[in-house]
């Protein structure tokens, strides 16, 4: 628990930080979508790890294998998707 919660300490601050500096505009509307997915998160959470436990042991790490993968995947993609956009946007002031 100690490493989590040290994990979580460190990495908050980093990912709101990271949210506000990556936002054009809007910075508050930003931070409350993070803050509130933060939030569904918590709540959902708990429930969902407590079901996939009672179905089986190794569900809730295929579950978050799974989701891990899905972040990854839409991690690429969208700076893809935003790195051609940004030269797009050169290109058109060239």
């Amino acid at each position: 628990m100690a490493v989590f919660s040290a994990g979580v300490g460190l990495i908050r601050p980093s990912i709101s930080a990271a949210v506000s500096k990556r936002t054009s505009s809007a910075q508050g509307a930003a931070m409350g979508i993070l803050n509130g997915y933060d939030s569904l998160g918590r709540a959902i959470g708990p429930a969902l790890g407590g079901f996939m436990l009672d179905q089986g042991q190794n569900l809730g790490y295929y579950t978050a294998i799974s989701i891990s993968i899905l972040a990854l995947l839409t991690l690429l993609i969208g700076t893809r998707i935003a790195a051609n956009n940004e030269s797009q946007v050169k290109e058109r002031l060239l």
